[in-house]
């Protein structure tokens, strides 16, 4: 089992944890080289010379990377970081993407723009010293072309303006742009606490890429053909990894289970009956599952004992039918069906609040108390092993891990949360309560990882009118230590499906009755 340790500072200041909260902020750095020889990525066009991009997270200090390099794809893996597979195909050949480093942050920033760059790194194209404070110009370090952009293909751009370091994200996903600017393109907001909502500024398209997405020809899930015309030529068996049965949930990785005698995982897809594909572009590495290949590291599917492990994920809630594909000569066969209900996590999560203000306030007995009492009530309850009794993001001797067994989402039902979730949903339920002149997030009132972030982070900040007549604040929070998310689980018999949940378990509706 492997896992990155926590920063000092966190193994020794535990409680309230100080652990890597599920919202981190996020640096890019591009690296391009040979088209890779280790993976089986997407393929680009193939009447344009195309190399794949992949991208690597850093879940503790919210670092992601984006490079072609295999061998530093594949090495970064090994000190921590998770992959995320390829996100898209870049020509090797078009408008050239500058890259800037500063030493001082550890950011990387790309533009298409020759003068941005030459004033950011501090010298223009003539050697000449352009002053530009207001971008920290002097301790940016240009490091030339590292990719082209070229296609029809838009890579979005965010900007994080409470960030001291990650402030620009890139990314091709729709849904994630649109999720972590807070909108859609409809301008509907949309909460994604995980991911930091309401703090990226969308920034449009920064350049374009030739492709995301596997061509027709010869791969399973191209073709659009309605009527099937042959039979699989493997048999497959679809079970859900999540012994808990929490459902399936808008913005949540739910991993599945494909049992099969297939070795050929390129000729498998995962997609709704549309064929669009519903594989998760978080690809977690799970530390209770067993990978059998490294070098399959986010992709849409791991090899493990028996067949292989995948991740349905949508944003949009409803009704789908996950279909397993296999290639075949006319295009694709149907080889496995199963029905998915994407519950509603947004407003399963409001219904949530409603109850636990409901039942702390009763169990309080301060039904006729002041609004700071009520508030006090439902973060002890939180924290009360006969109320939520939430604990810490899971993990095993001061290392986080993700566990298939022992899933962290969604927060109202695994009862599990960090140190930037606790105090937004307490920020969110204080506003429900009513009554307070003023409500507030501390996470972001110091430089993450500083003495008064330490001791203050993970607090909610209400201020009201006393009993005597004066304006008040008050702190409250209800983040657990760190301790108490460790857990001790071994690996999943893959072998034993008897003891798997069935894959329906991702097709029912989920009610929230309890706290």
């Amino acid at each position: 089992m492997s896992g990155t340790a926590l920063p000092q500072s966190r193994r020794l200041m535990w409680g309230p944890s100080v652990g890597a909260p599920l919202g981190l902020l996020v640096a890019f750095a591009l690296v391009v080289a040979g088209c890779a020889t280790l993976l089986v990525p997407e393929q680009a066009r193939a009447d344009i010379p195309s190399q794949a991009v992949y991208r690597l997270y850093n879940q503790y200090d919210g670092d992601h990377l984006i490079t072609t390099d295999v061998n530093e794809y594949n090495s970064l893996e090994a000190i921590g970081w998770t992959k995320e597979g390829v996100q898209w195909h870049a020509p090797t050949t078009g408008k050239p993407i500058y890259r800037l480093y500063n030493q001082y942050n550890g950011e990387h920033f790309y533009t298409l723009d020759k003068g941005e760059y030459d004033r950011l790194k501090g010298k223009d194209s003539r050697g000449r010293v352009n002053a530009d404070n207001k971008r920290n110009t002097g301790h940016w370090t240009g490091e030339g072309v590292k990719l082209y952009s070229g296609g029809d293909v838009p890579v979005y751009r965010l900007f994080n303006q409470y960030a001291t370091i990650g402030t620009h994200l890139y990314t091709t996903k729709r849904p994630e742009y649109d999720s972590l600017k807070g909108r859609d393109r409809s301008g509907n907001i949309i909460a994604d606490f995980s991911r930091n909502t309401g703090h990226w500024t969308g920034e449009g398209t920064a350049f374009y890429a030739l492709s995301v997405s596997t061509p027709t020809s010869g791969k399973a899930g191209g073709d659009t053909t309605k009527t099937q015309r042959e039979s699989a030529k493997y048999s497959y068996q679809l079970y859900s990894l999540d012994p808990h049965g929490y459902g399936a949930w808008s913005g949540i990785t739910s991993p599945v289970y494909i049992k099969t005698n297939n070795p050929d995982p390129s000729s498998i897809s995962v997609t709704d009956a549309n064929g669009r594909n519903i594989v998760g572009y978080r690809k977690p590495s799970y530390a209770d599952i067993k990978y059998l290949n490294s070098s399959d590291a986010g992709g849409d599917l791991r090899k493990v004992d028996g067949g292989y492990v995948t991740y349905v994920e949508s944003y949009v809630p409803g009704a789908y039918t996950l279909q397993v594909r296999e290639a075949s000569k006319s295009g694709y066969v149907i080889a496995a069906t199963a029905p998915v209900y994407v519950n509603d996590f947004d407003a399963a999560k409001s219904q949530w609040e409603d109850l636990v203000i409901q039942r702390a306030v009763a169990k309080a007995g301060v039904g006729r108390g002041s609004s700071y009492e009520k508030l006090k009530a439902v973060a002890d309850y939180l924290l009360d092993e006969n109320g939520c009794g939430f604990k810490y993001l899971t993990g095993a001797s001061g290392r986080l891990y993700n566990y298939a067994q022992e899933a962290n989402g969604p927060f109202f039902l695994a009862h599990r949360w960090d140190s930037l979730t606790s105090p937004t949903i307490m920020c969110e339920l204080a506003t429900k309560i009513g009554g307070f002149k003023d409500v507030h997030n501390c996470y972001w009132d110091y430089p993450r990882g500083s003495g008064g972030w330490m001791s203050n982070h993970y607090n909610c900040r209400v201020t009201y009118t006393n009993a005597s007549g004066q304006p008040e604040e008050r702190y409250v929070h209800a983040c657990p230590s760190g301790e108490t998310g460790e857990v001790s689980l071994g690996a999943i018999d893959l072998t034993n499906t008897s003891r798997l949940r069935p894959i329906s378990d991702l097709g029912k509706r989920v009610s929230i009755t309890q706290p």
